[in-house]
């Protein structure tokens, strides 16, 4: 397998989520952290598993530590990555009657701050969707969540489009947004990857 080492004999493999997990939620990783988890990393076979992309990766977490895991799984599972080379790559298009129903959602949104750009974020074999936009301060991220709660518009647009277009996945992606794949590329695909790397 291409850019990565195929070992059975592996008993135990950590896969990690990036935002929340490694990093704080688009931040990048504390230089601490790095120092500490190193060691670690040279020792075990270690895998990030995130819905971000490789240019959100490269922001967050350091060039070493990036090198140091075994593989980085990138948006979603539809990209990924060992030691600066790219093993495989997944992607899709969706269609535009899909696109203008995201782009409505965006129009007459209740929500009653300030919208900010980035809201539709095409990734490798995913589409990121948030009504904020991506773009928006930290602190604004926290205050869409809290309405969102309240209100529940995400968990909305994902029941009425997984409804009307039953060939995606669309789940609730950090505190502001929603992830979109086609069925069966989602994270799940990391761990049947995995499973084909390392067979019991």
């Amino acid at each position: 397998m291409s850019g990565m080492t195929n070992n059975a004999d592996v008993k135990n493999i950590f896969v990690f989520d990036m935002d929340g997990t490694l990093t704080p939620a688009r931040l990048p990783m504390t230089d601490d952290f790095a120092r500490r988890f190193m060691p670690f990393l040279e020792n075990h076979p270690c895998f990030v598993a995130t819905g971000s992309d490789t240019m959100k990766v490269a922001e967050q977490v350091p060039e070493k530590v990036r090198r140091a895991f075994t593989g980085l799984y990138c948006s979603m599972g539809n990209e990924l990555w060992a030691k600066g080379k790219m093993v495989y790559r997944k992607d899709f298009e969706l269609e535009p009657e899909f696109l203008r129903r995201l782009e409505d959602y965006r129009k007459n949104t209740r929500y009653p701050y300030a919208l900010y750009g980035n809201y539709l974020e095409k990734r490798v074999g995913m589409v990121n969707f948030s009504v904020l936009g991506r773009d928006c301060p930290y602190d604004e991220r926290e205050r869409y969540n809290a309405w969102d709660v309240q209100t529940g518009e995400r968990q909305k647009i994902r029941q009425e489009m997984s409804a009307a277009f039953p060939q995606y996945e669309l789940t609730l992606g950090g505190n502001i947004s929603l992830d979109i794949v086609r069925h069966g590329f989602g994270k799940e695909q990391i761990a049947d990857d995995l499973r084909a790397r390392y067979p019991a």
